[in-house]
């Protein structure tokens, strides 16, 4: 009840324990917001009440380089030194990359849990410290191409869609991955990197037997700027084709769907390790949650009526153009 007065800080602190979250991208990103969702969601372990959050962001792609970097390190080193947090929270590839670069700078022997990262970034990592924690985001591309294919037997051509980042260069590994565990009977396509211009006229010219497979894109071929949201419903609204996606993020941008992890479920799952690490176990003893992958379907444009189910057995269906949570989500001040 302390915690209601604005004046007594140092009572908040006592009844609270201070978890910061640090996110690769800025605020507003529908990823960031649904993770928050799960975040915030309690435990068994803990009650909502006794974990306080504080986020930060990066704000990547639009603020990089090393002495950004060692500003920002700095910057949270000076904020945060009268109350530290107790566990660090790093979403997503790049912000787990630079709290494992300055975590000795910023904060000396705080345990980590990494939230939304990629398999394939942990892999290049390597051995991680063993107060470093938290599930690979292994997003289901092989999963939507076979549920994508369920939808539309007849499709004669797949297209991959990604930017011009290193995040895009790394979707591009993991559909390699996927697609050398599938003989598909058509041709396969990247676009990538194309001005966003181009790109539209391109998807114009498609048709409905085509099937189109983005994560969207932050910047495009001639350095143009968007969210990935904003890149897909540009595309959505340019192609005949119907578009699926690997990012519960993008579910209400006018995508049909796919087979993916929700970034709620990871949030959730994150939950459940920082509220044992404040419990006081140690990061490496402490079982991985499993999180669900989930077939989502917007109800869009499939060419058949039937759910397939073979490319998603025992997975749930939403029939719901809104994000996964089946709430909306909102920024938190």
């Amino acid at each position: 009840m302390l915690c209601l007065f604005a004046g007594l800080p140092a009572a908040c602190r006592a009844e609270s324990k201070g978890v910061l979250v640090i996110y690769s991208q800025f605020r507003l990103l529908q990823d960031n917001l649904q993770a928050d969702e799960g975040l915030m969601r309690a435990s068994d372990i803990l009650p909502a009440t006794a974990v306080r959050f504080y986020t930060e962001y990066l704000d990547y792609p639009y603020f990089t380089g090393e002495e950004y970097e060692r500003q920002t390190a700095k910057y949270l080193a000076d904020k945060y030194a009268v109350s530290p947090p107790r566990v660090v929270v790093a979403g997503g590839d790049i912000a787990l990359k630079f709290v494992l670069q300055y975590r000795d700078q910023m904060f000396p022997g705080v345990p980590v849990v990494h939230l939304g990262v990629g398999r394939q970034f942990l892999e290049e990592l390597g051995r991680l410290p063993t107060d470093v924690t938290g599930i690979p985001a292994d997003f289901d591309l092989g999963g939507t191409i076979d549920l994508a294919r369920g939808f539309h037997p007849r499709a004669k051509r797949l297209i991959f869609v990604t930017g011009a980042l290193l995040w895009a260069q790394d979707r591009r590994s993991e559909i390699n991955e996927a697609l050398a565990r599938r003989q598909l009977p058509f041709p396969v396509e990247f676009w990538t990197a194309l001005s966003t211009e181009d790109l539209l006229a391109r998807l114009r010219k498609l048709d409905p037997e085509s099937i189109v497979i983005t994560p969207g894109y932050f910047l495009d071929g001639v350095g143009g700027a968007y969210t990935p949201v904003d890149a897909v419903r540009l595309m959505v609204s340019a192609s005949p084709a119907p578009i699926y996606t690997v990012f519960s993020s993008l579910i209400g941008s006018g995508v049909i769907g796919g087979r993916m992890s929700t970034y709620e479920d990871m949030g959730s799952s994150a939950r459940t390790l920082i509220d044992g690490i404040l419990e006081g176990k140690p990061p490496a003893a402490i079982p991985l949650p499993p999180w669900p992958r989930r077939c989502i379907w917007t109800g869009g444009r499939s060419r058949n009526g039937a759910f397939p189910e073979p490319a998603c057995p025992r997975m749930q269906f939403f029939t719901s153009a809104r994000p996964p949570s089946g709430r909306p989500t909102r920024p938190r001040h």
